[in-house]
């Protein structure tokens, strides 16, 4: 990549997330979460500038269980809610992420 006309830099991405928890019982905690995701287009010569760049928003419902005193599982779903993507770009219908926490 040290000649000329032959470089390559991912756009900068910038994201946001909002969310809110209700805590009525400390064993089962259901969350709603908004993300919101901005990509700007690639850039160089070996860059696909016409299909880089855009904005995505995702709602994500999830839950987090106690199941010991120290220990919370979580899960979440992601969903698109809105997409306005620049060329012909993938990307999923749906995610999910699960995970674990452990307090010391």
């Amino acid at each position: 990549m040290d000649q000329p006309d032959n470089d390559y830099r991912p756009g900068n991405a910038t994201s946001l997330s909002v969310g809110l928890r209700y805590e009525a019982n400390p064993k089962w905690v259901p969350q709603l979460q908004v993300n919101l995701l901005h990509k700007s287009r690639d850039q160089g010569a070996l860059a696909d500038v016409q299909s880089t760049a855009g904005n995505v928003a995702y709602l994500s419902p999830g839950l987090t269980a106690r199941v010991l005193s120290n220990v919370q599982v979580y899960g979440f779903a992601q969903f698109p809610v809105y997409s306005n993507l620049y060329g012909f770009q993938l990307f999923p219908r749906w995610t999910a992420s699960v995970g674990a926490s452990y307090a010391f």
